[in-house]
């Protein structure tokens, strides 16, 4: 690692009793782990399993390779594994286990006008309305706090102008307008208009978009790039964060987390959630697969590395022919980054998700969740506590969605430290 990069190591809060629900935020539907994530930790599994099997198995499980096998993630080939990496434990005993902040507003209800379906992402724009981009049914949900009810819609399903195909993420910039990203290869501008606002136009990028955010009038979007090849698409680089124009054209990519000739591989540890910092100046993207937390200047520097520490993702094993199998029988339970998102008072919080081997390929049981407080200037631990998923933070203040009950979210100020 240069730029004087410095690598953390900390430890996630123990799974034992935390929230239980269930929440849809996966592949077959981003209901399940890492739905808004271009591949999605059921869809890295279901696929490489397939392939496995489709190849007559990986070998056994731990044990040596033989001839032509390889296992992934290979250390050296972690932008991680950096001389200057320094390990941190999280020492619960010493007050960083809190309660979660007491929401100050709560959207959703069980039946009614308000009754939300799968929100995989949310913000607050500079004037403090709250989006909420809910897939089922397509839409960015306006609201205006003070006020009953879903203010404004904007977009919908189809191909049409303002419309999406799969949006995964939603962004407001510091001019007051929205961007949305479709994985239909778009991202989605509304421009602020008298009290609301108008579609403006879609931005053609060469990538399926995970997450996208802006500074001042930079656009960055997170994804991994792809290219044509024989009537395939496949993976054309290992960087992860693009700089577009506002006519699509690459400004800068940066940002490889994994470096490996596999580009199924790469594509896996690829996967991530970003957040923009207009305030000092970075970009942080947590990669869900891996467990890491990386910031960047805007330029593409590499500031630091926070890794979770136990983390647990299965290793993958790549065949001679190239095909992907996971090692699940090195593991029981499977962990993943969810989201990342900018708090006041230079902190990020960070969405983390487990859940058990047996009950994640039975897609059913228990998903423990529970959000980490970082240092956005070195990714030292701030607090941990229990609760819902991160989809959306501004001025001091974030958005947690959860489903028990019923699917709601909740706002909730975190401008002052958080107490036990």
């Amino acid at each position: 690692m240069g730029n004087g990069a410095a690598m953390r190591t900390v430890s996630p809060r123990p799974t034992d009793g935390l929230h239980s629900a269930f929440r849809p935020k996966g592949l077959e539907g981003r209901g399940g782990l890492g739905s808004r994530l271009g591949i999605g930790l059921f869809g890295v599994l279901a696929f490489a399993l397939l392939l496995s099997s489709c190849e007559g198995g990986t070998p056994a499980a731990g044990g040596p390779l033989r001839a032509g096998y390889v296992r992934h993630p290979m250390p050296a080939a972690l932008a991680s594994s950096g001389e200057l990496s320094r390990t941190i434990a999280l020492p619960y005993e010493a007050g960083l286990d809190v309660r979660a902040p007491e929401p100050i507003l709560t959207i959703g209800s069980m039946s009614g006008s308000e009754v939300l379906g799968k929100v995989v992402d949310g913000a607050i724009t500079s004037s403090g309305e709250l989006l909420l981009l809910d897939q089922h049914p397509g839409k960015v949900l306006v609201y205006r706090q003070g006020e009953e009810g879903i203010w404004l819609r904007l977009g919908g399903y189809g191909d049409g102008p303002g419309e999406f195909k799969h949006a995964v993420a939603v962004a407001a910039d510091e001019a007051g307008g929205i961007l949305v990203a479709d994985r239909a290869l778009k991202i989605h501008r509304y421009t602020k208009h008298r009290a609301g606002w108008v579609y403006d136009s879609a931005i053609r990028v060469p990538f399926e978009p995970t997450d996208v955010c802006a500074v001042g009038a930079r656009i960055f979007v997170a994804g991994s790039r792809i290219a044509v090849v024989d009537g395939q698409a496949v993976l054309s680089d290992a960087t992860t964060i693009h700089e577009v124009s506002a006519s699509g054209d690459l400004v800068n990519s940066f940002a490889t987390p994994y470096q490996s000739d596999s580009r199924r591989a790469v594509q896996v540890y690829s996967e991530g959630r970003m957040a923009c910092d207009p305030a000092d100046g970075t970009i942080s993207i947590a990669y869900s697969t891996l467990g890491e937390v990386h910031s960047y200047s805007l330029s593409g520097d590499l500031l630091w590395i926070a890794k979770l520490d136990p983390f647990v993702y299965p290793p993958l094993i790549q065949s001679p022919s190239g095909g992907i199998g996971p090692e699940m029988e090195v593991v029981d339970r499977i962990d993943l980054l969810s989201d990342i998102a900018v708090v006041d008072g230079g902190r990020l919080a960070v969405g983390f998700e487990s859940r058990a081997k047996d009950d994640l390929l039975a897609r059913n049981g228990e998903v423990a969740l529970s959000t980490i407080l970082l240092e956005r200037s070195s990714g030292e631990v701030v607090a941990v506590w229990k609760g819902s998923s991160i989809v959306g933070s501004r001025n001091g203040h974030i958005l947690q969605y959860s489903i028990d009950p019923f699917p709601r979210v909740e706002l909730m100020a975190v401008n002052q430290p958080p107490t036990k």
